[in-house]
């Protein structure tokens, strides 16, 4: 056998094993338990930002970002979104 045959058949889908559904309810559960998991450290996150958010200097911050977004190209100022949106999907699957 050669490397391309071992390939064509290692890349061959493999047929459905009938499993009354036991597979889905696993990752049912698995999900609703990650899910239960991640909601403490939401609403950490949500009270932490409630009470921080009054003392946050915000026309400060918008008039010191206002000029560097103003003056950068549109084109880089979407790469950067896209490259932060893309890091913290990245980070969110780790």
């Amino acid at each position: 056998m050669n490397d391309n045959q071992l390939d064509d058949l290692l890349n061959a889908p493999l047929i459905a094993v009938a499993d009354n559904g036991f597979s889905a309810r696993v990752t049912a559960r698995a999900r609703r338990q990650r899910l239960r998991e991640q909601v403490p450290f939401l609403v950490a996150v949500l009270i932490c930002a409630a009470v921080v958010l009054p003392f946050v200097p915000l026309r400060q911050i918008t008039a010191a970002i206002a000029p560097l977004l103003t003056g950068m190209p549109a084109s880089l100022a979407i790469a950067a979104l896209v490259l932060t949106f893309t890091a913290e999907r990245a980070l969110t699957q780790r």
